[in-house]
């Protein structure tokens, strides 16, 4: 049996929030304005992946990709975002590290 992956707990250095958007009707045939929902409050490790800068109409944009290592959680999907204090990213992909459910990825887009 293969040994399990072990990340020291100091390295989970990250308080992040993992919500997700949600809409209500507004009683008039529409829908109001997107708000958060908290979904989780985990400790995690985070770590810059890499960035680019382009020019896009008319202005410089810059993207930075971000991985967050957490405790495994089957809550999350990758329509959900995570928080953190102002920042927020985009899920684009979770992996399950070594598929022991003990840990996972979040592979991210940072939204700016």
């Amino acid at each position: 049996m293969a040994q399990a992956l072990r990340i020291p707990f100091h390295e989970f250095d990250q308080r992040i929030t993992i919500v997700s958007d949600s809409e209500t009707a507004d009683g008039y045939g529409g829908l109001t304005a997107p708000s958060e929902t908290t979904v989780a409050t985990e400790w995690a490790k985070m770590e810059f992946t890499s960035g680019n800068e382009y020019y896009q109409a008319g202005r410089i944009t810059a993207s930075g990709y971000y991985t967050f290592t957490l405790w495994f959680n089957s809550n999350i999907t990758v329509k959900m975002k995570v928080a953190l204090g102002t920042r927020r990213f985009g899920i684009q992909k979770i992996n399950n590290i070594g598929m022991h459910n003990e840990y996972m990825q979040l592979l991210t887009e940072e939204i700016v």
